[in-house]
Parts: C-alpha cells; structure tokens; sequence
C-alpha cells in the first residue's frame, strides 16, 4: 500500500520537504567508498559547503552523523574536561550543547534568555571575560523558538582570552546571513535537513586555524584527536592534498542528496552518470590497464585475478574471483583487511561456555518468557544491546552532581548530627549517590549504614519464598527500624517492571506483615528519592540523559542560587497557601469524573518543602476517616511496586470504598483494598505545587507533586496531621485538575485548571 505524504511546509524545525530533483540524486545507483568516483564526490560536496560557509578555509567537509553528531564531534574535539565553556542558552538545543559540554566535563557557565528572546551579546562578553575562558558557545539560530542570535562583539572576546567561538548554526545555515570569517567563528556545525532541503543525517563541519599559537593547538585537537572520519580526511585537506581512500564509511545517497540541494544535475536517461563521475570512471579505468600492463611499476605484479587466472591452489573447476575491472574493484594501493578463518567468522571455534552455565541461562530466559517479560540483552553487545550499567551511571553522574545531591539530603533533608545512626538503602545502580552520601554522613560525624540491593532480588524474594516467610519477618529489622536515628530511601531500580506478574496477593502479604516496621522507620526522621536509571527513563519515555537533566531540574540542583534556597523559596510559598486553606471545614475536588468531598475541620496541613520526599512540593492533610464522600477519577497511571495501575475509579460512602474498578490492573487493586480494615479509607489529602515537574513520568514520587494536580492516599494516615487511619497500606493515587478541575474549600475556589487563585 503507498503511503502518502502530507504536503507541509516545515520552516526552521525541519525536516523541510525535499525536492524531486534531490530524490533523484538519491534515486541514483550506488557506488562502492573505495571507488575514486566516492572521492571526487567528496570534493565536490565539500567545495560546496566552503562556498556555502563563505571560507576558502580546507577544514570544511561533511560528516554521516545525526545533529546531535555534529556537536558531540565539536565538543569532544575542542573541548577538555576542567575548561571553563560559557553556553548562551535561549531555547532547547542551547540547552543540549550544555548537557554535552557537562558530559565532557567541562566547566560550564550559563546565560540564559527567556524562551522565544536572543541573548543580549553584551551578557555573553560579559561572561567571557569573567574567567579564564577557554571557548564560548551560541545557537544561531535557534530551532525551537526561530530566533536568530547576534553574534557582535563574541568573536573579539574571545581572542582576549585565547578563547574558541564555537556555532551551532543547524537552522541557519544558507537560510540567514552568516559569514564565518567575518564573525571570528572558530567552528560550526550544521544539517542538511533545514534550508538545504535535503534528507537528514550529513552533518557539515567548519573549522578555522586561527592566528596565535595557543589556539591554533587547541584547534589541532579537531583534526589530531581519535574521531574516525573527520581526522583523516580533515589532516589531509589541510594538506591540499587529495584523499585517495576515505577515512570512514560516509552515506554516499545523502552526500548526493547534498550535491543536489547546491546545484541541480544535468538531466540524462534513468540511472545515467553525471559528467564528473564519467570522467572519474574512464580516469580509473586507464589507471587500472596502466597498472595491468606494467606489473612491475609499483614493486608488485598484479594479481591473478586481474588476469582472470585461477591462483594457484585453487580447486580445479571452481569459480574464478571476479576480474578487477570496473566498480567493484579495490584500490590495490590499499591492503584489504585481513580475513579471519571461516571456522571463526560462522562461530566455531570459540570458547563453549560451561553446559551448566548455558543450561542456566536458557533457563531464565524460559522464565522469563513464561512470566510475560522480555528476554533479558546481554549488558554490552550484540544486535539490539544497550550499554552497561557502569556506562549509564557515568552519564547520569554527569549530569545529576552526586556531591551536591548527597549535601542536599544529608544536610537539608536529614539534617545529619553527630553520632546519629543514618540507614542508606538503595541498589547497586546509584553508587556514585551512595559512596556521596557516606561521605557527606561521615562529614557529619554521623554513622552510614549502607544497605545495597542487586539487581532481581525483590523478585526472588517473593518467587521463593514460603508462606510463612510472607507472613512473618527476620525480627532484625524490627530492631533496627527501632534503633535507627534516620533513614533514606533512594529509587533505582534496574527494572521497574520487575514484580509484574506476581501474584498480588504475596505483595500484600508481606507488606502486611512487615506493619510494624514501617510504622517504626516513620517515627524517625525519614526522606525518599531517586536517582535515575535507564529503566525509569524508559518508563517515563525518555532517553537516560533526558530523564537525568528532568530530575536534575525537580530537584532544584540546577537553581543559580543552589537547591536550598530554593526549597525555602517553595516552602515560603506553601506557607501562604496552607493559611489559605487551614481554616476550611470541607475540601471539594471537582474534575470531568470527579466529585469527591471531604471534610478537613481541625486537620493539621503539612508543608512538604523537600524534607521528607526529594523532590518535594505538595501540602497535604488527614481527611476525616469517615468523611469521604462521592466518586473520583485518578486519570494519572500509577505503579506502586513495579505493578502498572491506570485508569483507577473509587466511589466512597460514610468515608469508605464501596466500589472501585481500574482500566489496567484491577487485580492488584483489589488486593490492595483487601490489605486491612484501613486500606479501604483514605489516610492523606495531598495538593501538588512543584510546577518544575510539568509531566507525569511513571513515578509516584514525581507525579504526586506536579503542579496542578490533586491527589488521595488509601491507607495509613501520618500523625502529623491529626490523621488516625491505620493501615500496613499507604498508596497514593493522582488526578490531574489542569483540564477543568478546580479545588474549593468551604465552597471558595482556590485552584482552577491547575492554577492557584489565593
């Protein structure tokens, strides 16, 4: 069936509608990369790009690699770990290169604009001269607003620090005036889907070699450091000298596509030769009989098959190798890879793993299967595969400062003093966190007591354990949970789908029977948070880095004036509103499915300004336990111990459950309601008020405090509401008011759509 293709016209976002004449140049047959034919389109694509970015400068040449290839090969060849980067930031893709300079290490300073408004170039002047700068960075135009950024007075800022002047100009480029010599632009990148009108993927790359010694190495560093496919051929150009054998394996259709955007090729019959890739051809090919004729002329004969003999020892009637003639021919001035023994290249050969180890293995992966799961991918490797965990800890270590996030708990959420017993409980995959948060206790002269969970060990746990090990538990913990002075709680797991498809009612046995502790540990001083994973980031529908720059931004360690100001910012703000609300008798939640009353006389409001939950910000109360009243919707999905649960719809009488179904997961909900006596009451009114959290992402922690939203806990209620519901249970459900909801008390409206009215 064809597929249709809108007819849009897509401006500075891109990707912006190809022309026929382009789709002809990728419609042409393909060529090998070792055929000189590929060179001379390489020249040609990157003469264009020198004319394009108005430089007679050789450093210009295209590379197959996405937008976000383009600036990974900029900062990771001009930039070092330590130097001091000022970013101007005035939209999303300003805010990528910041990410990317803090994954290479550097220092980065930050000007920012306000969304939709170019940065005032005095400000980045001003930043550049406040250090000892070693490169500045701006958008020049910027995709996700569509403002062109003025570049006076950069240029000359940088050279009074031996600076760089790094571009990215991905949207402007041959769409907006821009002339890199004349602005002192060091290097730019760009793309070939914007103005160009060429299909994605060719990214074109400019560097200068500017006059002084010092940034003249560092610029060196672009065409000397171990980036396949820019050093040599870059090295070579610089040289003036014509690269017989491209260095990487670029995309020779897109490279067409590029050739085409900057002029249109001579029309001919379907599938005919341009001129100049005629004339590469017959310059091969009169190369090659040259070389055939004369064997001698370059120190070697050449080889049989050029000759169209057999070599010797060849089988007697087996098929000669094809003669060296026309496109399929190998430059022979270069030699071929060397060839691994066929035994080894179909698998034979290598080492056998155990037979009990590959038992074991096909083992999990049966069970895996017959529990509904996927099959586990090796941790590195192999079609399909991700990288390891170790890899995906030093990236988000990158972006969230395990330093200052252990500070913040230790110091702001804990409040750690001297010989205080702090329990630090989390899995192998936030070590950078704990190891941080050891230190930053110790610091404080208190006692750490790491407790580290590995991977698939809560879902063992309950796979085998035995009834009454479900209903019972080691007395140890009880005594600990009482002994404890505090305890933190970091989120990281490596699957947060690994209890689906347990039994229900195992979880809620043992969270029964493990009451007592939960009740002790909340007694002490307690805090819960996170540090992201690829499988939380998976579930939020996020890439790692993005989900680690969200939770960075939820926690407020990305706040100029640092985290804790601003959580006492919030709370001062939660302050106001809990005088607004404290004094009502009766809360009323009204949303599309939604009416739900409930009466708050005499209830004591908390302000929860990061102290117990990081990230924080909500205030919440203790309904009267027999005080609820109507129906409401819980539109948010939530998953209370890796269990999907969405869709969920209560009707409350008298303050008790009396109906409740749920889209996804009614099973489990029907056992949590079964848990005890108090699971079918509500424990917690909460109202969220952290506007920086804009999205549910799949984690409870998150979603109750977004901005906007309202949300009930069945079960336990916390004493320092007033609340007296008692339960092993205490499950927060979500509705989001942001689409027609509102929040009164006493019959007054507070909250309207999401926004507060005080």
């Amino acid at each position: 069936m064809p597929v249709t293709v809108p007819d849009r016209l897509l401006l500075g976002s891109g990707p912006s509608p190809v022309p026929q004449q382009i789709l002809d140049a990728l419609a042409r047959p393909t060529i090998g990369h070792l055929d000189p034919a590929f060179g001379a389109l390489m020249d040609e694509v990157a003469d264009g790009l020198r004319t394009a970015f108005r430089t007679a400068n050789r450093v210009a040449f295209p590379v197959s690699a996405t937008g976000s290839g383009g600036m990974d090969l900029m900062v990771a060849n001009l930039v070092q770990p330590g130097d001091r980067v000022v970013c101007g930031i005035h939209g999303l893709f300003g805010q990528r290169m910041a990410e990317a300079l803090g994954r290479q290490g550097a220092h980065v300073v930050r000007v920012d604009a306000e969304w939709g408004r170019a940065i005032d170039p005095q400000e980045l002047v001003t930043a550049i001269h406040a250090g000892d700068t070693a490169a500045a960075f701006v958008v020049h135009g910027e995709t996700s607003t569509g403002v062109a950024q003025p570049l006076d007075g950069i240029a000359d800022a940088c050279r009074e620090h031996d600076a760089l002047f790094l571009l990215d100009c991905v949207t402007s480029f041959t769409g907006h005036p821009l002339d890199l010599e004349a602005s002192g632009v060091d290097a730019a990148f760009s793309g070939s889907q914007k103005c160009l009108n060429a299909p994605p993927r060719p990214r074109a790359v400019h560097a200068r070699r500017p006059g002084d010694a010092a940034r003249r190495r560092r610029l060196a560093l672009l065409v000397l450091r171990p980036l396949a496919g820019a050093r040599l051929l870059a090295r070579r150009r610089r040289r003036g000298r014509r690269a017989r054998l491209p260095p990487h394996r670029p995309d020779q259709q897109r490279l067409r596509a590029a050739r085409g955007a900057r002029a249109r090729p001579r029309r001919g019959p379907a599938g005919a030769l341009g001129p100049a890739r005629h004339r590469a051809r017959r310059a091969a090919r009169r190369a090659r009989g040259a070389r055939a004729a004369a064997p001698g002329a370059r120190g070697r004969a050449a080889p049989p098959a050029a000759r169209g003999h057999a070599p010797a020892g060849r089988r007697r009637g087996s098929r000669p190798r094809r003669a060296a003639a026309g496109p399929r021919h190998r430059d022979l001035r270069w030699p071929r890879p060397a060839r691994r023994p066929a035994l080894a290249r179909r698998g034979h050969g290598r080492r056998r793993e155990p037979r009990a180890a590959g038992a074991a293995r096909h083992r999990a992966r049966d069970a895996a299967r017959a529990r509904g799961r996927p099959r586990a991918r090796h941790a590195r490797g192999g079609l399909g595969g991700r990288v390891s965990h170790e890899e995906d800890t030093a990236t988000v270590a990158g972006i969230v400062d395990p330093a200052a996030f252990a500070d913040l708990i230790a110091g702001y959420c804990l409040e750690v003093e001297p010989h205080q017993q702090v329990t630090v409980r989390s899995t192998t995959l936030a070590a950078p966190l704990l190891l941080e948060l050891q230190r930053a206790i110790l610091q404080r002269e208190g006692w750490p007591l790491l407790r580290v969970e590995l991977p698939g060990q809560t879902r063992g746990y309950y796979e085998h354990a035995a009834d009454w090990q479900l209903d019972d538990f080691p007395q140890l913990t009880l005594t600990e949970a009482k002994k404890l002075d505090a305890t933190v709680a970091i989120q990281a797991p490596d699957d947060v789908h690994a209890l689906q498809g347990l039994d229900p009612q195992k979880l809620m046995r043992a969270r029964r029977a493990r009451g007592p502790v939960s009740e002790a540990t909340m007694k002490k001083r307690w805090c819960t948070s996170l540090w992201p994973t690829a499988s939380l980031a998976a579930g939020a529908g996020m890439s790692l880095t993005e989900f680690a720059t969200f939770v960075r931004g939820a926690l407020f360690l990305d706040r100029p004036a640092g985290p804790v100001a601003a959580w006492n910012e919030l709370g001062h703000f939660q302050d106001q509103l809990i005088r607004r609300v404290a004094p009502a008798s009766e809360i009323r939640i009204e949303a599309p499915g939604t009416d739900l009353r409930l009466k708050v006389k005499g209830r004591g409001w908390v302000n929860s300004d990061g102290k117990r939950n990081m990230p924080s910000g909500e205030v919440f109360t203790g309904p009267h336990e027999r005080s609820a009243t109507g129906h409401i919707r819980f539109d948010v999905p939530s998953s209370p111990a890796g269990v999907e649960v969405s869709g969920v719809e209560l009707e409350f009488r008298d303050g008790e459950v009396v109906k409740a179904r749920a889209d996804v997961g009614d099973a489990y909900l029907q056992q949590a309601l079964a848990t005890d006596d108090g699971a079918r009451r509500l424990g917690e009114l909460g109202i969220g008020t952290n506007f920086g959290i804009d999205r549910p992402v799949g984690v409870i922690l998150f979603d109750e405090k977004i901005g906007g939203t309202v949300h009930c806990a069945l079960g336990r209620s916390y004493d320092e509401t007033g609340g007296k519901n008692r339960s092993a249970l205490h499950w927060d459900l979500i509705c989001d008011l942001r689409g027609g909801g509102r929040l009164t008390a006493d019959g007054e409206v507070f909250q309207e759509n999401g926004k507060f009215v005080l």
